[in-house]
Formats: structure tokens, sequence, C-alpha cells
């Protein structure tokens, strides 16, 4: 059993190392394939542009050459095509400027309109309000006025009842003060006489006793 066991770790290791070389083979293979494939995908890029390149330069001197021959054979039609198109030009540029000139003034008529619209409002408001202003403000002075003129009529009416109720009483205590002096009087010159009378009666009939 024990030289068994040894054996087993030997083809564990020859398993592995192959393994190991397979798989590091397949990698080797497999970059140097990536390799070549770039390589030839790079190559046949350069061919590709160097190609494009050529046909596109060969293209543009063959149009170049066909313009020159095109422009040298119609070289006075030309003239007449520039002639036009001048004109044309001009026209395109007269009827730009009308345009921008009436969108200019449109726009300054409207803003003028605007404005004008904005101060008449305004001017309206301000008149508005300040025909609001003083006709509260003569209102607020005439209800002034009249409180003022109340509270004075008032005022006199109570000074002038006063000095009325004043007045009276004085006079109804002098009269009352008056009155009582004269009844008093009245009575002190009655009982002066009632006592001078009985006293004279009754000297008289002391006198016809005697």
């Amino acid at each position: 059993p024990k030289r068994k066991l040894k054996r087993k770790p030997k083809k564990a290791d020859k398993e592995a190392k192959e393994k190991a070389d397979k798989e590091a083979k397949e990698k080797a293979d497999k970059e140097a394939k990536e390799k070549a494939e770039k390589e030839a995908k790079e190559k046949a890029d350069k061919e590709t542009k160097e190609k494009t390149e050529k046909e596109a330069k060969e293209k543009a001197e063959k149009e170049a050459k066909e313009k020159a021959e095109k422009e040298a054979k119609e070289k006075p039609r030309r003239k007449l095509k520039r002639k036009a198109e001048k004109e044309a030009k001009e026209k395109a540029e007269k009827e730009a400027k009308e345009k921008a000139d009436k969108e200019v003034k449109e726009k300054a008529d409207k803003e003028a309109k605007e404005k004008a619209e904005k101060e008449a409002k305004e001017k309206a408001e301000k008149e508005a309000k300040e025909k609001v202003d003083k006709e509260t403000k003569e209102k607020a002075e005439k209800e002034a006025k009249e409180k003022a003129e109340k509270e004075a009529k008032e005022k006199a009416d109570k000074e002038a009842k006063e000095k009325a109720e004043k007045e009276a009483k004085e006079k109804a205590d002098k009269e009352a003060k008056e009155k009582a002096e004269k009844e008093a009087k009245e009575n002190a010159e009655k009982a002066e006489k009632e006592a001078k009378e009985k006293a004279e009666k009754e000297a008289k009939e002391k006198a016809d006793k005697e």
C-alpha cells in the first residue's frame, strides 16, 4: 500500500505538467494568431487607405481638369451668369435691407405706440388718483369744518344755557332774598305795631281801672 501511495503523486505531477504545457502552448498559439491577424489587418488597412487616397487624388485631378475645360468653354456664358448673379445678389440685398428697415420701423412704431399708451394710462391713473385725493381732501376738510362748527355751536349753546341758568338762578335768589327781607320787615313792623297797640291798650285799661 505504501508503494501505491508513492506512485500516485508522480502520476498527478505528470498530469499537472501536461495540463500546464498544454495551456501554455494554447496561450502562445492564441497570442501568435492574434498578432498575425492584427498585422494582417493593419497591412490591409494601410493598403486600403493608400488605395483610397490614390483614387481620391486621381478623382480630384480629373474633376479639376474637367472643370477647367468646362470653364474655358463656357467663359462668355459665365460672364452673363456672373452679371445675373450680381444683379440677383443686389436685388436680394436690397429686399433684405427694405425688409429689415420695415421691421425696424414697425418695431419702433410699436414701441412708440406702447410708450404713448403707457404714458396716457399712467397720466389718466395719476389724474384719477389726484381727483380722488382732491375729493377726499375736500370731503375731509368739509367734515372737519362741519365738525368744528357743530362743536363751536354746541359749546356756544352750552355756555349760553349755563349763563341763562346762572342769571335765572341769581335773579330767583335775589327775588327770594328780597321777598324774605320784605316779609321779615313787614312781620317786624306788624309785631312792633301789635306790641305797641297792646301796650297802649293795657295802659288805657290800667288808667281806666285806676
